[in-house]
C-alpha cells in the first residue's frame, strides 16, 4: 500500500514535499533508531517524521483536494498518525486522538 500512495503521491503533490516525506517513511525504524534502549533516537526520528509530515500537510491540501487525491492523502495521514503514536508509546507519551 505504500508503494502505492507513494506512487500516486509523487505524480500529483509537490515533488520536494512528497519525496522529502515519504523518504523518512522509508527508512526501515531499526535503522533510523539506532539502539532503542536509547529514548533519543527514538525521539529523534519521531520528531524528523513529524516535522517532515508538517511540512507536507502545510504543502499540499487533504480535504479540499480532488477525491482520488484526497483519499491517497488521507491514508497517508492516519499511516503516520500511528508511526507518530507507536513512537510517542516507546517514550511513554500518549499521543492525542485528535488535534
Amino acid at each position: 500500500m505504500k508503494e502505492k500512495i507513494s506512487q500516486f503521491l509523487s505524480e500529483i503533490v509537490e515533488e520536494v514535499s512528497a519525496e522529502e516525506f515519504l523518504s523518512i517513511m522509508e527508512i526501515p525504524p531499526e535503522e533510523a533508531m539506532g539502539d532503542l534502549s536509547l529514548p533519543c533516537f527514538v525521539a529523534q526520528y519521531v520528531m524528523t517524521l513529524a516535522v517532515a509530515f508538517n511540512k507536507f500537510y502545510h504543502d499540499c491540501a487533504i480535504l479540499k483536494a480532488e477525491e482520488t487525491v484526497k483519499q491517497a492523502r488521507l491514508a497517508l495521514t492516519e499511516l503516520t498518525q500511528q508511526v507518530l503514536c507507536d513512537g510517542c508509546g516507546l517514550l511513554g507519551v500518549e499521543c492525542p486522538e485528535e488535534m
